[in-house]
This record gives structure tokens, sequence and C-alpha cells, in this order.
């Protein structure tokens, strides 16, 4: 018996092979998916697809941007390290000629820092004057002789190199106003540097100073115990020392021992103009006995390292 759709009122044969879902399509149905409605649908999908294949593409392009960045970047870096290293060997380069050609005037004018001899002191015996002995100096320094112990022949040579540099930078002018100049002289250069054995102090400047005023403090006259003070204060003063309160002579004084004991200290490196000749007949007369030497070695043993020690005595060095 058919059966009837209760709500339509139908009929439907069971027996009918036809299926429920093609009676209700209808072309002309709004609620159905039309022709318009699926090409939107299928361009909406292109264009979702497009955006993608532009996202895509665009990221591949930010990626070959990236990966072209960083692969600039090397060769950047790798074209400044070029252009550096050109500079770097031209001042290298400027560097060693400097050096060099500092070397060979050292060599060239101070034949005595490399133990030769440049065989023009022989000429010097009659022009300039080399102390052996000084009656002023050797006194102070036979007081002296207890403290300074068995370097005090290398130290008493080495103040007649002074007194004997001293002379050479003397005007003649200081000379004739100031007869006593040579003996004020010799006095304050036996004390100059005693400070390092009897107070075994490597900034020795006042420590010298303490050890004049000791043991001639009443027995010189005030104004010539000034002028030795002064002699040993400003003997590492690098430029020219100018006291007011001192005549022109007695400025002459101190500046010409200044000078001397430069150019003993560093064997003629700093010498103010001293000739080299007058140098090497000074060491020819009266040896260096390892003077030098013996107070490199000071600054290991009266400081607790070689640099401790070097740096004491550059604070005793004055412009």
């Amino acid at each position: 018996m058919p059966e009837v759709d209760r709500k339509d009122g139908d009929h439907h044969d069971p027996n009918d092979n036809d299926s429920d879902d093609d009676d209700d399509y209808d072309p002309t149905d709004d609620d159905t998916c039309s022709d318009g409605s699926l090409s939107e649908s299928f361009d909406e999908g292109d264009d979702d697809n497009d955006a993608t294949d532009d996202d895509v593409t665009i990221g591949l392009n930010n990626d070959n941007s990236e990966n072209k960045q960083v692969e600039k970047e090397p060769g950047t870096t790798q074209q400044s390290v070029t252009t550096k290293e050109p500079r770097m060997l031209k001042f290298f380069t400027v560097f060693v000629v400097c050096i060099a050609a500092l070397f060979g005037y050292v060599y060239q004018n101070n034949p005595l820092l490399f133990g030769r001899q440049s065989g023009a002191e022989s000429k010097s015996h009659d022009i300039y004057t080399v102390f052996d002995h000084y009656a002023y100096l050797d006194d102070e320094l036979f007081s002296l002789s207890n403290s300074i112990g068995k370097d005090l022949s290398s130290y008493r040579n080495h103040c007649l190199r002074v007194l004997s540099f001293t002379k050479f930078f003397l005007t003649d002018s200081t000379i004739k106003e100031f007869p006593d100049s040579m003996d004020v002289a010799a006095t304050a250069i036996a004390y100059h540097r005693v400070g390092l054995w009897t107070d075994k102090n490597l900034n020795y400047l006042q420590s010298s100073k303490e050890q004049l005023e000791t043991a001639l403090g009443g027995s010189v006259p005030a104004e010539e115990m000034n002028i030795m003070r002064e002699i040993i204060l400003q003997q590492h003063k690098i430029t020219d020392y100018t006291n007011i309160n001192m005549s022109p002579e007695e400025n002459d004084l101190i500046n010409a021992v200044r000078k001397a004991s430069w150019a003993d200290a560093t064997m003629g490196l700093i010498r103010f103009d001293l000739p080299a000749p007058l140098l090497e007949a000074a060491y020819n007369q009266v040896k260096g006995m390892g003077f030098h030497k013996k107070v490199f070695e000071m600054t290991s043993t009266l400081s607790p390292n070689v640099f401790s020690g070097v740096m004491e005595i550059v604070q005793i060095l004055k412009w």
C-alpha cells in the first residue's frame, strides 16, 4: 500500500529507485547552490591561493634579501679589513723607519753607549778639563765612605765626571763673578745621590738634601747652602731652572750641574751639546766602574720589583 507523505500529501513509492536528494534538487531554488555562487566560491578560493602565493613570494623575496644582506655584510667587513691593512702597514713602516733613524742618530753621536769611540778624544785633552780628583769633593766623600761602602769608588768617579762636565757648561762670566762656583758645585755633587746609600731610597732627592744639611748646615754661608740645596733638588729637571731670588750666576751654576748630571747619568744620550770628545775623554780618564749598572740594580733591591723601582725614579724627574 503506498505511503502518503504526511507533510505534502505526496505518494511515495518505496520501490522507486530515485532518491529523495534528486527530488529535492531544484535549479531555481535560491536555497540551493547556484552557478554564480559556485563561481564566487572558486574565485574566492583562487584569491586566497593567489594571496598565499603572494605571501610565499614575498617571503621568498624577503628571505633572498636577508640572504643577500647576510652575504653582503661579510664582504663589507672584509673590505674594511682590507682597507685597514694598508694603513696599519704604512704606520708600522713609518714607526720602524723612525726607530731606525733614532738608533742611527744615537749610534753616530753617542759611540760610548755602544762600546766604541770616535777616536777624537785625544784632541780634547788640551781643550777641556777632566778632573781625576778635587779636594772639596774628596773631603766630603771621605766623610760619607762608611755609608757608601764598597760602591765609593764608582760613585766618586761618577761625581768627578759630573764635575768635569759642570766646568764645561759654566759660562766665563759666572766663573768671573762667582769665583767659588766650582768649589760649591763640588761640595753639592758629593751629596747629590748619596740618599741611595744612606737612606736606601730610590726617591733620593730629599734624603740627599737632608744629608747635606746635617753635615754642613752650620759650616757654610746660608747663600751657598741654598745654592747647594737647589743643585741637589733640580738635578733631574729637564728644562732650565730659574730662581728670581738668585743671581744669574747662581742660576747658571745650578743649571750647569743639572746638565752635567744628565749627561753622565745617560752616558751622553742626553747631554745638552756636551761634545762627544769630552764625554769620551772623561770616561777614558775616569772609568765608569759599573756605576750605571749598580744604579739599575738598585731599582730591584730597593723596591719590590724593577717596575716599582722605575716608577719611584720617575717621580724625581721634573720638566
